[in-house]
């Protein structure tokens, strides 16, 4: 057998030629945020923020039949309306255990999803107050498709606009 006679040079003119006929890797995208939802179709004033979780934690509070705070996950402001979904925290700041609530059959039953943030919302603003106008505990399916057409709401608001 005939040893291989390779100068450091010529091998080094083989490892770079494969080199260069691999294509660098594309780049990674950005992630997402993932606190609050940063594309609100208008910016909204601190006042409406406010005006919006109360309003929106009143209704929680009453359907729950506790204080809750919430811990928004969306919230988007647009023409009058405001989209949120949220999850709701218990007064140690613990999510709300949903099995003891008015809920329980629905989890019984594997109807109920209380995963990441199961409260969704359509609020508009009437006369100054923001009001409830549509709103889901536990969905387990996408409850706020048609809502603009049924409040007449900025589609822009909503996740996948293109329902």
């Amino acid at each position: 057998m005939r040893p291989i006679g390779l100068t450091f040079a010529t091998l080094m003119v083989v490892l770079l030629a494969g080199c260069a006929a691999t294509p660098a890797p594309p780049p990674k995208p950005a992630a997402a945020p993932a606190s609050i939802d940063s594309t609100a179709a208008a910016p909204a004033s601190i006042d409406s923020t406010a005006a919006v979780r109360d309003a929106l934690r009143s209704k929680v509070a009453s359907d729950l039949a506790q204080r809750v705070s919430l811990k928004t996950n969306t919230f988007r402001i647009a023409d009058g309306y405001a989209f949120v979904t949220a999850r709701a925290l218990d007064r140690s700041g613990k999510p709300v255990d949903f099995y003891r609530t008015r809920y329980r059959e629905a989890i019984d039953q594997g109807t109920f999803d209380g995963e990441d943030y199961p409260i969704i919302a359509l609020l508009q603003n009437q006369g100054g107050k923001w009001l409830v106008k549509a709103y889901s505990v536990g969905a387990m399916d996408v409850p706020w498709v048609g809502w603009w057409d049924e409040f007449g709401a900025p589609r822009s608001l909503f996740p996948y606009p293109s329902y």
